[in-house]
């Protein structure tokens, strides 16, 4: 499993690439070819949920319900 600073570069290298709209992506000694911008997305959003992951992120939701009734 990568690790939070790899998944950081990663996810910056790919934000890099789709604010060029470029479908290389080169991070580390990796480079890889995709087949759409579409594509690029997905990848920016399996990273970020990887990177959630690793740091108990996310979005905590917290509901209070009242209710009362007269008589």
């Amino acid at each position: 499993m990568p690790t939070l600073s790899q998944l950081t570069i990663r996810l910056e290298s790919l934000k890099a690439a789709l604010a060029q709209a470029a479908l290389t992506v080169e991070h580390a000694d990796t480079r890889v070819q995709y087949r759409s911008v579409e594509e690029i997305r997905t990848a920016i959003g399996i990273v970020q949920e990887e990177i959630e992951q690793q740091t108990g992120g996310g979005i905590i939701r917290s509901y209070k319900i009242t209710s009362s009734k007269d008589l």
